[in-house]
């Protein structure tokens, strides 16, 4: 589960548990909050969480006259520590004598104990160094479901450690076969890479060994282009569940046609090798233009400039404006926004790369609204796959440059 999907998980939470009444915590480190972007940041981040928790359970306990605790104690030296408490402002001496010594339990580990958290949200990644930690592996066993989102990338290593990790748990691998697999290291020998790697979600699914649910009910795209994706990858099996959405105003209002909400942006502009890339600066440009529009018309939209290649996708980085996110396909799995620029950039030689169906399928499904995808459709003729998309798209909805 990348970070984008944990910040989409806890934004549905809040949305569903409207009395908080599920005690739930973000694992996430203060040095990795303070790096990741600020829309992936929580209320539910542990180190946002953890002093607001302690800070109102310390001053309840100080107005009262229960019977002093260790676990409050330390809890006070931790927020004396931290700068989130003053020791003198404290009402009962016990407390304020007490918080001189030194904390009995690991920050972490304390706070499980206050606190009896009943969802637990992360990557892989934190989840695992979390319960690391000194006093952690008493936690271990009462973690009965783990929900692994985003399984199609999940590389059997990390899978295996999550396991091992919990190890009363039950796994649940939540993705679709159809997305994009583990990432693979071109230097490590195919068949290190085959064992250490693997692919989790498409063993699990083909051997036929594991009970599995099928949610074919598309909540996000269009329902032009769940019925694309479906007759392409699906085999018809999608059905969507998304209301009619308002793209056609405006495609309209940067003089695009809007019978669909695929528009295929004919270009001939050539590419250049950019290191072991390639970068076509005008694609990006005309895609930098054509989001600036969008932006004009709404304002309150998210919108995405998602690339094939990383060398366009550094360029259009530097160009593009800040309310627009630039993100490879790759990267973008997990995420979703209201109108995606997809640069395809590659305008001769192998197609092999840019006609690989999980890719064009990310690429095109983390639309809400509309997705304009810029290309040279010509070079596109003996792509199996993009033929197939091509094809699918009324032959209004190309725009030749």
């Amino acid at each position: 589960m990348s970070n984008s999907a944990v910040t989409a998980a806890v934004t549905r939470l809040r949305d569903v548990d409207k009395t908080r009444k599920c005690r739930a915590v973000r694992l996430i480190s203060n040095q990795n909050r303070e790096t990741v972007e600020n829309e992936h940041r929580t209320p539910l981040d542990f180190p946002v969480l953890w002093p607001n928790f302690m800070h109102s359970q310390v001053r309840h306990f100080d107005q009262h006259h229960e019977p002093l605790n260790q676990d409050m104690v330390d809890a006070t030296i931790y927020l004396c520590r931290f700068g989130m408490l003053i020791r003198k402002s404290l009402r009962r001496a016990d407390l304020r004598n007490a918080a001189k010594d030194s904390p009995v339990k690991d920050l972490l580990p304390l706070f499980f104990d206050m606190y009896r958290p009943h969802f637990i949200l992360g990557t892989c990644a934190s989840v695992r160094s979390s319960f690391g930690q000194p006093g952690m592996d008493r936690f271990t066993d009462q973690v009965e479901l783990v929900l692994l989102d985003e399984a199609s990338q999940l590389p059997r290593f990390a899978f295996t450690a999550i396991c091992h990790t919990f190890p009363k748990s039950r796994p649940v691998l939540i993705e679709d076969v159809n997305q994009l697999p583990p990432f693979e290291d071109p230097d490590i020998p195919a068949r290190s890479s085959r064992y250490a790697v693997g692919n989790v979600l498409r063993d699990a699914s083909a051997f036929g060994q594991c009970p599995m649910l099928p949610l074919l009910r598309v909540h996000r795209c269009p329902k032009a282009i769940t019925e694309l994706l479906s007759e392409i990858f699906y085999e018809s099996e999608l059905t969507s569940a998304s209301p009619t959405k308002d793209y056609e105003s405006v495609l309209r209002a940067v003089n695009l046609p809007h019978a669909h909400p695929v528009v295929v942006m004919h270009h001939k502009h050539s590419h250049r090798r950019k290191d072991t890339s390639l970068v076509n600066e005008q694609e990006v440009k005309d895609a930098i233009k054509y989001a600036e529009g969008i932006r004009s018309v709404r304002r309150d939209c998210s919108i995405a400039i998602l690339g094939f290649y990383k060398g366009s996708v550094d360029y259009a980085a530097r160009r593009a404006p800040r309310d627009v996110s630039v993100l490879t396909v790759d990267a973008s799995q997990g995420q979703e926004f209201d109108f995606v620029l997809l640069l395809t950039s590659r305008v001769s030689g192998s197609t092999a790369f840019l006609d690989s169906r999980h890719r064009i399928n990310v690429g095109i499904s983390r639309t809400r609204q509309a997705c304009l995808i810029f290309a040279q459709a010509r070079y596109f003729r003996n792509s199996a796959n993009w033929n197939r998309v091509f094809s699918s798209i009324p032959p209004s909805q190309f725009v030749n440059f």
